[in-house]
């Protein structure tokens, strides 16, 4: 994965401290000046007209003059602000558009009648899940790179005074100002809708349809790798819970359809199949702590709880 990547890289570099200036002064403001342009456009996708050298010598220069802290506030405020002026403006933008347009569709719904009106289209859920997936995959570049800028400030003033590395301080903003901020007008954060949206998605498969299976994985692979102060993860905190409240669910639909046939074997073969199938797709998209999960979750709900009910049911042979 590509986080994994940067991790590896990141272990990788080596700081090699600059040649000192000559002047014993030095204005923090006009080096951090310099400094912002350089992030907003990492940030961009413009930073191959900067020279590596120059930025990490302003850093390193700007710790060596006690201006560490300085520093380290005003990288983590630009982190936030591109987050809250680009990043989360393109995610709100995106679902709220999808949304109007679910709604002012929902009486001519053709192809869809069978969805509720409040569930997305699957060609929609992709394009805001994928993304979703886009703008993380980009934050994680240039988090990543912004470290480097910084490195010797992260290996000292931030070690000394057991702060967040800047790395950390993107994770760590990017689950707050964009997973758990509220939507616009709503009390729903983005993280909650873009969990309603993948579970939809996620349950057309289960339906019979196509989707994205590295999408699903990826996104997945994303709420693992949000992490709590409290050391938990986004996914377990949040996600998890609800993909076993959507299978759950899902199980008693089938049961009460199941049960609706009067037929002991009818239901039996069926509860099979659906087992088997739910069986592969475990294996496919979720993790082994979720796999367990909802293997005991889907043979209490189509077995052990309805024993009784399947029994009395007529055997045809």
């Amino acid at each position: 994965m590509l986080s994994s990547t940067l991790k590896q890289q990141k272990l990788k570099s080596k700081i090699r401290p600059p040649r000192k200036s000559g002047s014993n002064t030095l204005d923090p403001n006009e080096s951090w000046k310099l400094l912002e342009v350089a992030i907003k456009d990492i940030q961009n996708k413009n930073a191959s007209k900067w020279s590596f050298e120059q930025l990490y010598r302003l850093a390193y220069n700007l710790v060596l003059s006690k201006n560490a802290q300085y520093l380290y506030n005003h990288v983590h405020d630009e982190i936030v602000k591109y987050l809250e002026d680009n990043v989360r403006k393109q995610l709100e933008s995106l679902i709220i558009k999808k949304e109007e347009q679910q709604n002012m569709n929902a009486s001519d719904m053709r192809g869809d009648d069978d969805l509720p009106d409040h569930v997305i289209r699957k060609s929609d859920a992709a394009e805001i899940l994928n993304l979703f997936n886009k703008v993380w995959d980009d934050h994680l570049i240039s988090v990543w790179l912004i470290s480097q800028v910084v490195m010797y400030m992260d290996r000292t003033f931030t070690k000394e005074n057991r702060l967040p590395l800047v790395y950390d301080v993107g994770l760590i903003s990017f689950q707050k100002y964009i997973v758990m901020h509220n939507l616009e007008a709503s009390n729903v954060t983005i993280g909650a809708k873009l969990i309603e949206i993948f579970l939809n998605y996620f349950n057309l498969n289960r339906n019979g349809e196509l989707i994205d299976k590295f999408l699903i994985k990826s996104t997945i692979t994303i709420f693992e790798s949000l992490v709590g102060v409290d050391g938990e993860t986004y996914y377990s905190r949040y996600f998890e819970p609800e993909l076993l409240l959507s299978s759950h669910r899902y199980y008693e639909q089938k049961i009460n359809e199941l049960l609706g046939h009067q037929s002991g074997s009818l239901y039996i073969n069926k509860a099979v199949q659906i087992i088997n199938d739910e069986e592969s797709r475990f294996q496919i998209y979720l993790p082994n702590q979720t796999t367990e999960k909802l293997r005991d979750l889907m043979y209490k709900d189509l077995v052990v709880a309805n024993i009784k009910n399947i029994l009395s049911l007529q055997n045809d042979g």
